[in-house]
């Protein structure tokens, strides 16, 4: 696997695995007592999260195996970077649906919609340019700029 497919994997792992994280901490509490008082804007996942959390993550794990190795690791070169951006861009955006409601959770601030975006992007961005570096066969200080 070439280096660039390794790091688009262990990117799109961690987005993908944050959106369903999020997916999960931003239930209702009503929810965890009654699957019908789900909250979640996909089709799928709302018919997964409605079988279950167990359920919605046994099958989001292999949706999540599934793309990585059927659309990053077995389509030819193109085709996996424009896979990789599609469900790049589309986990990323679930999760950040998330995070005003997840951060108020953890923590006891409110935060702007629009900030807390921007940070996540930039965050997974910066993990993305992280494992291309980490990922290269020869690493050089001048790579980083």
């Amino acid at each position: 696997m070439s280096f660039s497919k390794l790091a688009e994997c262990l990117t799109l792992f961690l987005a993908m695995v944050l959106d369903m994280v999020f997916t999960l901490m931003g239930q209702p509490n009503r929810y965890w007592h009654n699957y019908e008082h789900h909250d979640e804007s996909s089709p799928m996942g709302s018919m997964l999260l409605l079988l279950g959390p167990d359920r919605f993550v046994v099958s989001f794990l292999l949706y999540l195996v599934l793309v990585l190795y059927y659309g990053v690791v077995k389509l030819p070169r193109i085709l996996g970077h424009a896979w990789f951006m599609f469900f790049l861009l589309v986990h990323s955006w679930g999760a950040t649906s998330w995070l005003t409601k997840v951060f108020c959770q953890l923590s006891q601030y409110e935060v702007d919609r629009w900030y807390a975006c921007c940070g996540y992007l930039a965050a997974i961005s910066l993990v993305y340019g992280t494992c291309l570096y980490l990922c290269q066969e020869s690493k050089q200080p001048t790579d980083l700029l």
